[in-house]
């Protein structure tokens, strides 16, 4: 008796402490499940709202040809005039299988999954691909001087470009195109164009030295002019990211071989007008990053849905922690700011500071309660937008400070080539629009050779893209 009223004290101060841990845990809940009922009412904030905005209204590709079934098709020998009933066909394959609904068991998901990741042409079964080209023997990405590498590999240069008839031909197929404009749907599981794109630049490039070096100067030079015209075009506006930055390396590559070309010219030899044309001034269009920026918060706005529907497949009720609403907007505010016209102001006044990562507000605590994914994934998105902005966009500036740099080329090349004034104030007094005031850029030591120094060259730093003087320039000197 005397040990039962001794515990009684006890038991009646734990019930007590129960009681209060129970009403702080319903107040908890409450709590939460108010959060949750306010974050999905609201629906996207503030700052969501104006991030969803900024990317509106969707681009759509400009009128003319699109570059994409020649680029798509570049493996096999499919005929000029079926090039885009081919294309169609795989674009409505492609489609076909995105568009399947959910499958049942993993098996199905891995094998649809599969089918887009390996998607080759339905052309492989028709054209067979002509054999490999000997890489080897042309100028890719590790010849700085295709030029002279062509002067000193001429029997395995002409054997290589005598097996490149595809690709030559696909080459001036592009000289034709007006843009280039990715159709596939943006879905994360497709590996890309690279499963069946194989790009005519490493031939183009070492055909266009080869006519150079065989004595077609002129009309050699024309062409390379042509071709940066041609890279340069397909770059403006395209919304495929990885071919952005691909079509400006060749453009830059271009430049490069018309530099060369031109120092070995006679001082009286006229430019031709196709090189003024395509180093014309820099353009909004030269940086516009808009189109692609659409298309990649597409892609990442799909692979939050193929997570959902891998949930609901596995009966984990993903309505508790996703809501697509607000995870639209997230998405937006980590893309939004690539299409804001401040940023192609920036970037077409050589402004350092637009590779800086813009303030974005974080998701606040409804948004956080309300749809989980997103908040547990906001440091995987910034540290992507981050890296889009300190490498991409650095990118962009570069090329477009290539651009100018190959038009200052142009300009030291024409008259008065004559003594006076030194060739770096020249230089420096040329017009505006020839400079990148964010770039270091100026005449060589030697007086030799332009350059400007990247500010993209991972584990190059200070590395500079350079362009040999013409003789008429370096005569100034």
């Amino acid at each position: 008796m005397g040990v039962s009223n001794h515990l009684l004290p006890l038991a009646r101060g734990l019930l007590t402490v129960l009681k209060w841990i129970g009403a702080v845990v319903a107040v908890v809940i409450l709590i939460v499940a108010g959060l949750f009922a306010y974050g999905r009412l609201r629906g996207p904030d503030a700052a969501g709202r104006a991030a969803l905005a900024a990317l509106q209204p969707a681009r759509t590709p400009p009128a003319g040809r699109n570059a994409f079934p020649v680029l798509w098709l570049s493996r096999w020998p499919v005929p000029d005039d079926q090039l885009q009933a081919v294309t169609a066909a795989d674009l409505r394959h492609m489609h076909a299988l995105v568009m399947q609904p959910v499958a049942k068991n993993l098996a199905a998901a891995t094998a649809r999954a599969n089918g887009i990741v390996n998607y080759v042409s339905v052309a492989q079964a028709r054209w067979p691909a002509p054999p490999q080209l000997d890489m080897e023997s042309l100028c890719g990405w590790s010849v700085p001087d295709c030029l002279g590498f062509v002067a000193g590999h001429r029997a395995a240069v002409a054997a290589a470009l005598a097996q490149a008839a595809l690709p030559l031909h696909r080459a001036q197929q592009l000289t034709q195109a007006d843009f280039f404009w990715n159709e596939w749907p943006a879905d994360p599981r497709y590996g890309g164009m690279g499963n069946a794109w194989e790009s005519p630049q490493p031939v183009w490039l070492t055909a266009l030295a080869d006519r150079f070096v065989r004595g077609e100067r002129v009309a050699a030079l024309t062409d390379t002019c042509i071709a940066i015209g041609t890279w340069r075009r397909l770059h403006q506006g395209t919304n495929d990211l990885s071919y952005a930055l691909i079509t400006a390396q060749y453009a830059s590559d271009d430049i490069r071989l018309a530099a060369a070309m031109l120092g070995q010219l006679p001082p009286d030899t006229p430019t031709p007008a196709a090189c003024a044309q395509a180093l014309r001034p820099v353009a909004a269009a030269d940086v516009d990053s808009c189109a692609w920026a659409q298309r990649q918060q597409a892609t990442s706005m799909a692979n939050l849905d193929g997570m959902i529907a891998n949930a609901q497949r596995q009966k984990e009720h993903p309505w508790l922690w996703f809501d697509r609403r607000q995870s639209r907007a997230w998405l937006a505010e980590m893309y939004g700011p690539l299409c804001r016209p401040s940023l192609a102001a920036r970037l077409l006044a050589d402004d350092p500071a637009a590779a800086t990562l813009p303030s974005l507000p974080h998701l606040d605590v409804a948004g956080c309660v309300s749809n989980l994914i997103p908040c547990v994934m906001d440091a995987i998105g910034r540290s992507g937008l981050r890296e889009l902005y300190s490498d991409e966009i650095r990118k962009t500036a570069d090329y477009a400070a290539h651009l100018r740099l190959g038009a200052a080329l142009l300009a030291l090349r024409a008259p008065p080539a004559v003594a006076g004034p030194t060739l770096a104030q020249r230089y420096a007094a040329l017009p505006a629009d020839l400079h990148s005031p964010g770039h270091v850029s100026g005449v060589s030591a030697d007086g030799r050779s332009l350059y400007v120094v990247d500010r993209w060259r991972p584990g190059r730093p200070g590395a500079r893209f350079e362009l040999p003087l013409p003789v008429a320039a370096t005569a100034a000197h």
